[in-house]
């Protein structure tokens, strides 16, 4: 769940909903011009890129309060909430493509390993990040005797699917910041995106990555008070009678 301020009220978006806007910017990336173009498998990066957190859909079921009565924002979750979540992901998107679950497992490892390089979780929770990126790179494994697609490419879709996110994310949590997205696969090497926001939910981005020019986007977003719930069935109380509004996104090159 993203969780972004709204005046006096909280407007929550769902981890699916976010990664809809993913699978949009896949299916428009690049052009036969310019930096940028779909290279490889990519019916399976679509799939990996729009589906990438589908293990949420029971969690956004049934979601939880923090201990301020906050309902938890994605970045907040407990490792034993967080983890049943990111098993899930990888294989269900791997029941479709193998070649889309080791992109999305590729994903986790991605947001998982740094944090347990850190070592600033409690003994318990690093050793179950521990096991679970163990998990991981076995399941890559398997994944990889099934896929005939060169390491490059892999590690190319693999940043892609990273970078729609990331982007995703700084429409979805909001406002937009003024961001450079470094590394980005290009036909050539990498490049960076800059991305200069007009608006709270419009930008440019130069150079501009997508082809048909303009994109506008929606994600449905559920509107409750911005107050503490007690508890997590409070919240989910007042998620089933909240307001559904449709937030609008607009990205747009730098120059016409």
């Amino acid at each position: 769940m993203i969780r972004r301020g709204d005046g006096i009220d909280w407007l929550l978006l769902t981890q699916p909903d976010h990664a809809a806007i993913c699978g949009l910017f896949a299916e428009r990336w690049g052009s036969d011009i310019g930096p940028f173009a779909p290279v490889g498998e990519w019916k399976a990066v679509l799939h990996a890129a729009r589906d990438h957190d589908n293990g949420w859909i029971e969690w956004e079921a049934a979601p939880t309060v923090d201990a301020a009565g906050r309902p938890r924002h994605f970045l907040e979750m407990p490792v034993a909430e967080v983890l049943p979540v990111w098993r899930r992901g990888p294989m269900r998107a791997a029941e479709h493509d193998p070649y889309a679950g080791l992109l999305v497992s590729l994903h986790a490892t991605r947001i998982f390993q740094p944090r347990y390089e850190r070592g600033r979780d409690a003994p318990a929770d690093r050793e179950a990040l521990g096991r679970f990126l163990e998990e991981q790179e076995a399941l890559r494994s398997h994944l990889r005797s099934q896929v005939i697609v060169e390491e490059a490419i892999v590690q190319a879709h693999s940043a892609l699917v990273g970078l729609w996110d990331r982007l995703s994310l700084l429409l979805c949590c909001g406002p937009i910041p003024p961001t450079v997205l470094g590394s980005v696969p290009a036909r050539e090497g990498t490049v960076e995106i800059r991305v200069m926001p007009d608006g709270e939910r419009s930008a440019a981005l130069d150079p501009y990555p997508f082809a048909g020019g303009p994109l506008a986007l929606t994600a449905p977003a559920r509107r409750i008070p911005a107050r503490p719930y007690a508890t997590d069935q409070a919240l989910r109380e007042a998620l089933a009678t909240a307001p559904v509004i449709n937030l609008a996104f607009a990205l747009r090159p730098l120059r016409p």
